[in-house]
């Protein structure tokens, strides 16, 4: 992760981070997003598509929504709205993070 002090006071500090991994980010497209019942997930890299990705959704305290085998089509309809992340992993192996939004 890329870790930025944002504040800093004696009784608390601010860290934010780039939530999305410099792994192989570029790898997936996620759309529409935001959404409202509906993520497409595509693989971009032909040298992911003989891989078996699974998928981990969860909400912004790390709290696991959901955790499939890799599909085109996420189903999110039944999700508070709110942003979440979509983890995607080989194996065991996190490979790509990306912020979902659902309206």
């Amino acid at each position: 992760y890329n870790l930025f002090a944002a504040n800093t006071c004696p009784l608390f500090s601010v860290f934010t981070f780039d939530i999305e991994r410099n792994l192989e980010n570029d790898a997936f497209l996620i759309y529409p997003n935001p959404t409202i019942n509906t993520l497409t997930l595509l693989i971009k890299n032909s040298n992911f598509k003989k891989s078996t990705f699974f998928i981990k959704i969860t909400d912004l305290l790390g709290r696991e929504i959901t955790r499939e085998v890799y599909k085109e089509n996420i189903d999110i309809t039944n999700f508070q709205s709110g942003i979440y992340f979509l983890n995607i992993y080989d194996k065991e192996n996190l490979i790509a993070t990306k912020k979902i939004i659902k309206q």
